[in-house]
């Protein structure tokens, strides 16, 4: 029960919540087709989001860290995926099962008549859920220190 006090893990829950209540606020609202590709341009951030993070906490045990960016930017050479596979497959499994599920959701709801409330409100959910997701915070952390870093050694340089 101690896992539910850690602050990433409610921030992970809240953005589950609020990516939930977005899709709901969805079924029971107007549309473009514009809004339409922008609302699911956002539900796939948060997922893409939501599913990095669980896989670099999944290897680091504290999310999204210097070292997970790391081995984005420079490869994963001499690395052994094989003990990994079943985690791959999983993972792609359930990136591939979900946006096939949001896609008929998606589309099974688009209509003209609707309320513009709903449509308010579906896209200030899904907006809030990606940033309560802890991988934006964790990513924040990570550039905010590089960044501070940069500003400080400029500054020493200049002496």
């Amino acid at each position: 029960m101690a896992f539910l006090f850690n602050s990433d893990m409610l921030a992970y829950v809240a953005s589950i919540g609020l990516f939930c209540a977005a899709l709901y606020s969805y079924q029971k609202s107007a549309f473009s087709v514009a809004h339409a590709g922008l609302f699911v341009t956002l539900v796939l951030a948060v997922i893409v989001s939501d599913v990095f993070y669980a896989l670099s906490n999944y290897f680091t045990g504290n999310g999204i860290t210097d070292a997970t960016m790391y081995h984005i930017r420079y490869g994963l050479n001499g690395a052994g995926f094989r003990e990994y596979v079943e985690l791959i497959i999983v993972s792609i499994t359930l990136i591939i099962s979900v946006i096939v599920f949001l896609w008929r959701i998606l589309l099974r709801t688009y209509r003209n008549n609707g309320n513009t409330l709903y449509s308010s409100a579906a896209f200030f959910l899904i907006i809030a859920a990606l940033f309560f997701s802890p991988a934006v915070t964790d990513l924040y952390d990570v550039y905010a220190v590089e960044i501070n870093k940069d500003n400080d050694s400029s500054e020493d340089g200049e002496l």
